[in-house]
Parts: C-alpha cells; sequence; structure tokens
C-alpha cells in the first residue's frame, strides 16, 4: 500500500480501487461519509455511514481504537453505479 498524503483541496490519481483514508484530528470528533448521487443527494439511510451505520455499499467507517486514528475505507468497485461522489 502506498500512502499518499494531501493538504486541503488537494487531489491526487488513484492507483488502487481500494482505498483508506486516515483522519488524525487534535479533538475527538466523529467521522462521516456521504454516498452522492449526480445531483449531490443521498438515496437514503443507507448511504449514510458513521459511528452507529459504520458501513454502507462499498465504504466502511472505523472509529479510533489502540492508538490509531480514524479510518475511512472506500471499495470503489463496490459502490453502486449512481454514486458519483463519496464526501
Amino acid at each position: 500500500m502506498t500512502a499518499v498524503e494531501l493538504a486541503r483541496g488537494q487531489n491526487a490519481p488513484l492507483a488502487s480501487t481500494r482505498l483508506t483514508a486516515t483522519v488524525e484530528l487534535p479533538a475527538a470528533a466523529d467521522l462521516s461519509a456521504l454516498l452522492l448521487t449526480a445531483d449531490a443527494k443521498v438515496r437514503g439511510d443507507s448511504d449514510i455511514v458513521f459511528y452507529n451505520q459504520p458501513e454502507g455499499p462499498g465504504v466502511r467507517c472505523i472509529p479510533p481504537s489502540g492508538g490509531q486514528p480514524w479510518q475511512l475505507q472506500v471499495r470503489l468497485g463496490e459502490l453502486p453505479p449512481e454514486i458519483e461522489k463519496v464526501r
């Protein structure tokens, strides 16, 4: 696995269809992900991934544990065809 650090607003090409984003924050926070269609809307509750619903189609939120920060795992091949963005 190759790690790529991005600054706010920065983009980089993807070399894989399986991604893990690690989010380190100086204070406690909850990580969430929205699976969005072309019109920037979720299709329903299953497209909102967060601590109380940590898995959705192709996306998984992993809370901090054992000194590890939040992680967001995305499996691009498992995202529904209608989903254009994971935000």
